[in-house]
């Protein structure tokens, strides 16, 4: 359940102050933008950082991906993001579920052929 701002409801809420709250609103940016990249895969927790680095006054505790029983994460389906952060002296929590992308099956993965001089993975060399 999120406030109108965003910010995820909890008792802790009232003991930021009104910048400290602006900034707190960081978090449920944070996981919004993981949950879009999860369509990328586990590229989700590297949108959500990128989020939480750019606002400084934030201290991130943890920002973990895992599946929805909380263990270790998927390749793909359904997943938690979740994230922990202090704000002032204030520690906040929240988390958000992700559905991962499902990866593409091995024969439509390019990769060069062993003895290949292509340089990158799809790109096939030019004979001379």
């Amino acid at each position: 359940v999120r406030e109108s701002d965003g910010l995820a409801m909890s008792s802790r809420n009232v003991h930021l102050t009104p910048q400290q709250r602006r900034v707190a609103v960081a978090l449920s940016a944070a996981l919004a933008a993981g949950a879009h990249a999860g369509a990328r895969g586990a590229e989700a927790v590297l949108a959500a950082r990128r989020v939480l680095d750019a606002e400084l006054a934030v201290a991130v505790d943890y920002l973990v991906l895992r599946d929805r029983r909380l263990g270790p994460a998927p390749d793909h389906g359904e997943a938690r993001l979740l994230v922990a952060a202090t704000v002032g002296t204030t520690r906040l929590i929240d988390n958000v579920g992700v559905r991962l992308a499902t990866p593409a099956p091995e024969e439509t993965q390019i990769t060069p052929d062993p003895g290949s001089s292509a340089a990158l993975p799809g790109v096939r060399a030019v004979e001379e």
